[in-house]
């Protein structure tokens, strides 16, 4: 496998960029979602439309064309599937899922102590450093 392969296979896909500038981890609702699916699926239907008028007039097409046509449009349909796939889990995290985690939470920290229990959240911090620790 090339390195691009590589690199397109290990991509998070929060990662993909849905129109320039923004990517799928910026959408913060699925109102906002559902119109980032919309503009991919129109730019879908450009590509398309320009493969069918290439295929009606091919002396027109320059070499490599198609390839990099279809190429788009698997990058545009993955695109697609992570915006979905994004949807989802900002319908399924909602408010009632958030207190359901804060209980789960105050449950276990008074099964095993506090103290146990915030040596566990810093465990937790130093093992992912990325991740923004300043939210509840």
């Amino acid at each position: 496998m090339n390195d691009f392969n590589t690199a397109a296979a290990s991509l998070d896909p929060l990662d993909i960029e849905v129109q320039p500038g923004t990517r799928v981890r910026d959408l913060k609702s699925v109102d906002e979602c559902t119109s980032a699916i919309l503009v991919i699926e129109h730019d879908m239907a450009k590509i398309m439309a320009q493969i069918g008028r290439a295929e009606a007039d091919p002396d027109t097409v320059e070499k490599g064309w198609r390839t990099r046509a279809q190429g788009a449009m698997r990058w545009k349909k993955k695109a697609r599937r992570a915006v979905m796939a994004h949807a989802q889990t900002l319908a399924h995290g909602s408010i009632g899922t958030a207190d359901k985690r804060q209980a789960i939470l105050r449950t276990i920290k008074a099964a095993i102590g506090a103290d146990e229990f915030n040596r566990l959240v810093l465990l937790a911090q130093m093992q992912n450093p990325d991740l923004d620790w300043s939210r509840p």
